[in-house]
């Protein structure tokens, strides 16, 4: 799967209809990205990231520390922060590492380099438009409760 057609699977799951209109956003969240070239986890990563942070306006968590499970997070320096707020949100999961068991080593793995299916791409989409859901209701109930 291309960055350009996970994106486009996010855009249309999304419940923010209007996203698609803020082309010029969407275009710097793929410039970074190999066109023409099947996206790893670790790049779904940063496109669901970015997409949640500067479409949807959703803020990063501040505790992520339940990132530092993950054995393979900082592999990728530049992706580890957009790794970390992906799976802290229930964006993406882990995958144990059965390799790992009866050793000191973390059995949690992200999979960074793992090429991300469709399977997984939908399932990030609807993640991330159940994310805004329930962001959107909780900012109207904040309103009402005012």
């Amino acid at each position: 799967m291309f960055a350009e057609e996970f994106l486009e699977i996010i855009i249309q799951t999304s419940s923010k209809k209007d996203s698609s209109c803020q082309s010029s956003i969407l275009l710097k969240i793929l410039s970074d990205i190999p066109k023409e070239v099947d996206i790893t986890k670790k790049q779904a990563a940063i496109i669901a990231h970015e997409y949640i942070k500067k479409i949807l306006h959703i803020e990063d968590e501040d505790d992520i520390t339940a990132a530092n499970q993950l054995r393979d997070l900082y592999d990728c320096r530049v992706c580890a922060h957009h790794i970390a707020q992906v799976y802290c949100k229930g964006i993406m999961g882990a995958m144990i590492d059965a390799t790992a068991a009866g050793t000191h080593e973390l059995p949690m793995l992200f999979g960074v380099n793992e090429p991300l299916s469709e399977a997984e791409a939908s399932t990030i989409a609807e993640r991330i438009s159940f994310l805004y859901e329930n962001v959107k209701k909780d900012d109207l109930t904040v309103g009402i409760n005012r």
